[in-house]
């Protein structure tokens, strides 16, 4: 075997450079169980040398890894904190700013548009919140096959899906850094909505849904979709509402979409929130984001039926009285 460990040190360092946050970016796609981190280091390794056997392919893969584990437990998490590492605050990352280019951040935000972008970095964000062995399996082991898969999802309204210059500007992108780094990233300067009420449909968990009570403080641990009402002014002077976001948000709570179990429920964010979310590319539909790790309070939870309807503020916003009687600690979404 012609490898030693001048060559391990080489790959190991070609493997940080793929990254601006170095090696903490590393240790935090490890801790995430991130696939892409396996194909960063074939990509290092193929252009350290593309003629290694396929016995020293996998003894280099190994003292990576063993690389890898040795930096995680170098680094570990402030006591309590290990559940946050994936969402460090926004003063930490502008310490290693990542500049997209507005193509790139266009094709992101559309590719995050489709069920299988969603899937691919959402499931990354949540599993960096999770113990390992609650982490959730991967629809997508790489982003090479949730790119393909959000490229054969069909369009709507005359939209075409990706381009092969399209595809090359998402792969470009994720090879700068982790999941929330370029999603981040890729929302950066875009267009801010609290101007009409959001919703967001889903499904939660009956244990979960039932200890909610009205004043508790949630804590998104992903990017977080919601559907906007978007109105235009009539000549009439008053608004017309084109596009009826709550009708879009119960599409998500029904049995048509499987990625999560429970009841259902609907997440409101009205017109004075206190929250601004950023509007998206997306092929499909209206679709704004909240970014990672806002705090969220429950101003009212009503039973309408067929689906629980949730509404959300700022903390400030919530009645005295409720917040009395809420969970003291902050409660994680991972829906």
């Amino acid at each position: 075997m012609n490898v030693d460990q001048d060559d391990i040190d080489v790959i190991y360092e070609n493997l940080i450079s793929q990254y601006v946050g170095g090696e903490e970016a590393i240790v935090y796609l490890f801790r995430s169980k991130s696939p892409t981190l396996r194909e960063n280091m074939n990509q290092a390794m193929t252009e350290y040398d593309d003629a290694f056997t396929p016995v020293e392919q996998d003894f280099i893969l190994h003292a990576l890894e063993q690389r890898v584990i040795a930096a995680s437990k170098k680094t570990p998490p402030p006591p309590n904190e290990q559940k946050k590492t994936a969402s460090a605050p926004v003063s930490e990352q502008k310490k290693t700013p990542l500049t997209l280019s507005d193509e790139q951040k266009k094709q992101v935000q559309r590719f995050y548009g489709t069920n299988a972008g969603a899937s691919f970095i959402n499931t990354q964000m949540r599993n960096a919140h999770l113990e390992p062995d609650r982490a959730i399996p991967p629809t997508y082991p790489n982003l090479d096959s949730a790119v393909a898969a959000a490229a054969k999802a069909g369009a709507s309204e005359g939209n075409v899906t990706f381009s092969t210059a399209g595809r090359l500007a998402i792969k470009q992108a994720f090879a700068l850094g982790d999941v929330q780094k370029v999603m981040r990233a890729a929302l950066e300067g875009g267009e801010g909505h609290s101007r009409t009420p959001q919703y967001r449909g889903t499904r939660v968990p009956r244990s979960q849904l039932e200890a909610f009570k009205v004043g508790d403080i949630l804590v998104n641990t992903f990017f977080m979709s919601f559907s906007p009402d978007i109105t235009k002014p009539t000549k009439r002077g008053d608004d017309e509402k084109v596009h009826d976001g709550f009708k879009q948000a119960m599409k998500f709570v029904g049995n048509r979409y499987k990625s999560h179990v429970g009841e259902p429920v609907i997440y409101e964010l009205p017109d004075r929130s206190g929250y601004t979310t950023t509007v998206i590319h997306s092929l499909y539909e209206y679709e704004t984001v909240m970014q990672p790790m806002e705090k969220l309070a429950i101003d009212s939870i009503k039973n309408e039926g067929t689906y629980t309807r949730i509404c959300l503020k700022k903390k400030s916003a919530v009645d005295a009285d409720a917040k009395k009687n809420s969970t003291d600690k902050p409660l994680y979404m991972f829906h």
